[in-house]
């Protein structure tokens, strides 16, 4: 960029990790009024919560379908890889019109020099953007009904806005040389030098048998799942044909084989 000879305007909020004394040769730095951050970077407008709502769901249900066979929060056990599948789903979740919308909250918007047109697209964002909000909310809230703390059910509201005000940086510290500590447990300081138990994955068939009695439950008591079930199976018995378990058959597999000196009666 600096053999280009472009100059860069680089707009950043007033987090401590941005200090303002750097000096740059191409690129001019430009913070953001203090407390403004929720107002102006589109992420803020409705994506990040649509996001915490629909991966919080996720993991609510997790717990309560966990909760059935666990004796003490210990037995409730939630693993990078189910947080890395959240997470995918929680992001699928959110759609492109919701993402344009967030960036018109945020005064991100061609102008067509009619400052009235202007306003009712970022009123219709919003209104966007509050109805996604308010839909994933009340699935949140579907599930938090069955959860207490303390005795007391947590709104879905609540639950989002927990950890707003928990850092996301670690502020430099001049005593120590600039140096960030991170207090970790290392691996030798653990009481139980056992590993752990790790759960053995079901076999393909194995699975399928899983499946054709999940069938039998949707039949009987939850037909909406029904059609979901059958999408499963039929993809469990294509990765089924497609994996190395299944073996070419010859005619010779179905016949027991002729004894010698044995008398073959027609």
């Amino acid at each position: 960029m600096e053999k280009q000879k472009r100059q860069i305007l680089l707009f950043l909020d007033n987090a401590p990790v941005h200090p303002p004394d750097i000096i740059l040769k191409n690129i001019t730095l430009k913070f953001f009024p203090c407390n403004s951050t929720a107002l102006v970077q589109p992420m803020d407008q409705g994506v990040i919560k649509t996001f915490k709502a629909h991966y919080r769901r996720q993991l609510v249900q997790h717990i309560i379908a966990s909760a059935d066979v666990a004796h003490t929060a210990d037995d409730i056990v939630i693993t990078a890889l189910d947080a890395i599948c959240w997470i995918d789903l929680a992001w699928k979740s959110i759609t492109e019109l919701t993402i344009q919308n967030t960036f018109k909250r945020a005064g991100f918007q061609i102008s067509s020099g009619a400052s009235d047109s202007i306003s009712r697209e970022t009123t219709t964002a919003d209104e966007v953007i509050v109805a996604q909000e308010q839909e994933y909310l009340n699935e949140l809230d579907k599930v938090l009904k069955y959860v207490k703390v303390g005795g007391d059910t947590m709104s879905a509201s609540d639950f989002i806005a927990v950890d707003n005000n928990l850092p996301v940086f670690n502020e430099l510290d001049n005593n120590n040389e600039n140096i960030l500590l991170v207090n970790v447990v290392s691996n030798d300081d653990t009481l139980n030098d056992e590993e752990p138990d790790i759960e053995k994955p079901p076999s393909i068939p194995e699975s399928i048998q899983m499946v054709h009695r999940l069938k039998l439950l949707s039949s009987s008591q939850y037909p909406e799942l029904h059609s979901l079930l059958i999408q499963l199976q039929s993809k469990l018995i294509d990765a089924y044909l497609d994996s190395n378990i299944v073996k070419q058959k010859s005619i010779l597999d179905f016949f027991k084989p002729i004894q010698p000196g044995t008398v073959h009666r027609t």
